[in-house]
């Protein structure tokens, strides 16, 4: 497009790649007709107290900067207690040793696979259509869900029995308090929601987190300090 300018009709010759992921096309010559229908140039408004009135409820530059300090803490701050969980998690994993049936493994691969199906469902996109797209097979995601499946499955059971050992009991409130969230984000009344299977999930899943908080807070983390030039930024 250099060199042209708004109006212009023109054609650009390509050769799709031969692992290019539509079979009917690999390694074919095409024709793109194309028009330049308008050209734009970004203008960046000067940084300064009008700015902060324009983008932000704040009166002054210094506020809206500080307003943005402050959230950028807040989000490094969620990334590196993210971090300090995912390690935990892997130790857990690591540290579990027990004879798993490899039904376990296998029904949690399924149930990857399926939310995993749920979700591009939801954005209009078939199984079928995302491994055309991909290149991937339903073995190929199978096999990178089961490396998953396998850390969670074992997650699962270290924690279960951390919180057996422990005595850890979910009362009737916290379970209520649960249903309560998930009738506000459904926008439905509690009531429709109680089911005894979904009180037992409800009451596995609460059993599972209060185990992983309680290793958290037993757990020894080391701080890193940040070099210079990344605080800097």
């Amino acid at each position: 497009m250099i060199g042209r300018k708004a109006g212009d009709e023109f054609s650009v010759n390509v050769t799709f790649p031969e692992e290019y992921h539509a079979e009917d096309l690999k390694g074919k010559a095409a024709e793109f007709k194309c028009k330049l229908h308008d050209i734009k140039r970004e203008e960046l408004p000067e940084i300064d107290d009008e700015l902060a009135k324009d983008v932000s409820d704040f009166d002054t530059l210094d506020e809206l900067k500080a307003d943005i300090e402050k959230k950028v803490a807040e989000r490094k701050e969620k990334a590196a207690d993210s971090e300090v969980s995912n390690k935990l998690y892997e130790m857990i994993a690591d540290l579990c040793e027990a004879d798993i049936p490899e039904c376990m493994f296998e029904s949690e691969t399924d149930t990857a696979f399926n939310q995993f199906a749920s979700r591009m469902a939801s954005q209009g996109i078939s199984m079928e259509q995302y491994m055309q797209i991909t290149g991937q097979t339903a073995e190929s995601m199978r096999k990178a869900f089961r490396a998953n499946a396998d850390r969670d499955v074992k997650i699962r059971l270290a924690l279960e029995k951390i919180a057996e050992l422990e005595g850890i009991v979910i009362s009737q409130e916290e379970i209520d308090e649960e249903y309560k969230k998930f009738a506000d984000e459904m926008k439905v009344e509690m009531k429709d929601i109680v089911s005894d299977y979904a009180t037992q999930n409800i009451s596995k899943d609460l059993t599972i987190q209060k185990a992983f908080e309680l290793v958290k807070a037993n757990a020894e983390i080391t701080e890193k300090a940040e070099e210079k030039a990344e605080k800097s930024e």
